[in-house]
């Protein structure tokens, strides 16, 4: 049954092309046949950056972790400190201010972000 249907289609498309191939010729035009196309390669991911190597101090130093943070993590940190004690939120605002008279820890440049962390984490451990 299938077999029958395929084998009436495939009559059907060779009858079509042959159609198609009178009219182009019965036009004046000379029937073209398109070339295959290479399918594009599959691009490569580019290898993996090689972690930096760790900067030697000085015996006796203790390495300093260079963490960049963002203004999101030091919100979360606010946030996680008026969580504990809400009574912190007034002294969360004043060392804001601290770095430039800050309005808002936005306006707090990203390179101060450490030092705003520093000072939060201190504030818990007086609590």
């Amino acid at each position: 049954m299938l077999e029958q249907k395929i084998n009436d289609l495939t009559a059907a498309v060779d009858h079509l092309n042959e159609t198609i191939l009178t009219l182009i010729s019965s036009l004046g035009v000379k029937p073209s046949i398109a070339e295959p196309v290479e399918p594009d390669p599959i691009p490569t991911p580019a290898p993996a950056p090689k972690s930096p190597k760790p900067v030697k101090t000085p015996k006796g130093e203790p390495p300093t972790p260079q963490v960049t943070l963002t203004h999101e993590e030091v919100q979360d940190l606010c946030l996680e400190l008026i969580r504990f004690d809400r009574s912190l939120k007034p002294d969360i605002q004043t060392c804001i201010a601290s770095f430039g008279n800050a309005q808002k820890l936005q306006d707090i440049p990203l390179a101060d972000l450490s030092a705003l962390q520093a000072k939060l984490l201190k504030l818990k451990d007086q609590r």
